[in-house]
């Protein structure tokens, strides 16, 4: 868990990532600690949906969005552990809302 918790922290200093883009993941991260949500928790089921949604955008973006070459530049573990939550991170991310963060990123794969 701490070598995930070391790739985000990590990879926000890469260059490649669009100010942007940190910025709203940084957001995502405030939402889901804050107590403050679109939905109030005590609405069971429905209080929790929200923040799975975040999660969802935020691992989304990780997942789909960024080059697994470039996260692995920023992976301290070993490359079983960094499969095993890249795994996680794409069932995570197939709840997050399509059309919605396909316009929310900005961050564009190298081509070559």
């Amino acid at each position: 868990m701490i070598n995930l918790f070391n790739l985000f922290k990590d990879s926000f200093k890469a260059p490649e990532i669009p100010k942007r883009d940190k910025i709203i993941l940084v957001a995502i991260i405030i939402l889901v600690i804050s107590p403050l949500d679109f939905i109030p928790d005590f609405l069971l089921p429905f209080g929790v949906f929200d923040d799975i949604v975040l999660i969802s955008i935020f691992f989304d973006y990780f997942c789909n969005h960024i080059e697994r070459d470039l996260l692995l530049k920023y992976w301290r573990g070993s490359l079983k552990g960094f499969n095993f939550y890249y795994r996680i991170g794409k069932i995570l991310s197939g709840i997050s809302p399509k059309k919605f963060v396909r316009k929310l990123w900005l961050y564009k794969p190298n081509p070559y």
